[in-house]
């Protein structure tokens, strides 16, 4: 053996040090595509969730800010 790694999945990896590893197998590179594809999707959900969060957050603080004030003014 000289530099192979097996894994549990079933993908080798051989290292010659000659050259980067490149996906050979197109069931392998097509995996990695969809759980890009996949991660992105997620990325992106989790974007729109941290944009309306930080929305409410603002709403909040204007909120906030105006009671505050209000208050202020009453006393």
């Amino acid at each position: 053996m000289n530099g192979e790694i097996f894994h549990g999945s079933g993908a080798i990896l051989v290292d010659t040090g000659k050259r980067a590893a490149a996906l050979s197998r197109p069931r392998e590179r097509k995996s990695l595509e969809d759980r890009i594809r996949q991660q992105a999707a997620e990325l992106e959900a989790v974007q729109g969730r941290i944009g309306a969060a930080e929305a409410a957050e603002e709403t909040l603080n204007r909120q906030l800010g105006e009671r505050s004030q209000q208050a202020a003014e009453a006393e």
